[in-house]
C-alpha cells in the first residue's frame, strides 16, 4: 500500500513526526494537487490536471457545468485510482465563485473534494 506524507498538515509538532497518509486519504490529498494544476503543466508532461480559467467569461451557466463536468469526467477516465460518485456545482454570485463539489469513492469509502475558481 502506498503511503505519502500530509502536504497540508506535514508536521505533527506533538509527536515531532510526519503525518503519513494511505489509501483514500492519500488519494484525496493527490487529487486535490491534481486538480489545482493547469492541463499539461507538470514537468512529466501528462494529460493531468483541470483548466477551469477558460470558463470564466463565459455567461450561460447551463454550458458552463455541461463543460466542467466533461473535463472532471474525462480527468477521471484518466486518473483511474478512484470512482467519481457525485459532482455537484454552485455559483456564488456574491463573491464571483464557482464551487465545485466531488465526490469520490474506493471501494466502500468516499471523500469530498472541494474546488473553488473564481
Amino acid at each position: 500500500m502506498a503511503v505519502g506524507a500530509d502536504y497540508k498538515k506535514l508536521f505533527n509538532h506533538e509527536k515531532e513526526e510526519i503525518n503519513l497518509l494511505s489509501g483514500i486519504d492519500l488519494i484525496v490529498r493527490e487529487l486535490e494537487l491534481l486538480l489545482n494544476f493547469p492541463r499539461h503543466s507538470l514537468f512529466f508532461g501528462n494529460n493531468m490536471g483541470l483548466d477551469l480559467e477558460k470558463y470564466l467569461y463565459l455567461s450561460n451557466r447551463r454550458a458552463i457545468f455541461n463543460l466542467i463536468a466533461d473535463d472532471i469526467k474525462k480527468f477521471f477516465n484518466t486518473y483511474g485510482r478512484v470512482n467519481l460518485t457525485s459532482l455537484e456545482m454552485s455559483f456564488d454570485d456574491i463573491n464571483s465563485k464557482i464551487i465545485i463539489d466531488i465526490e469520490v469513492g474506493l471501494g466502500n469509502e468516499t471523500r469530498t473534494i472541494t474546488l473553488e475558481r473564481g
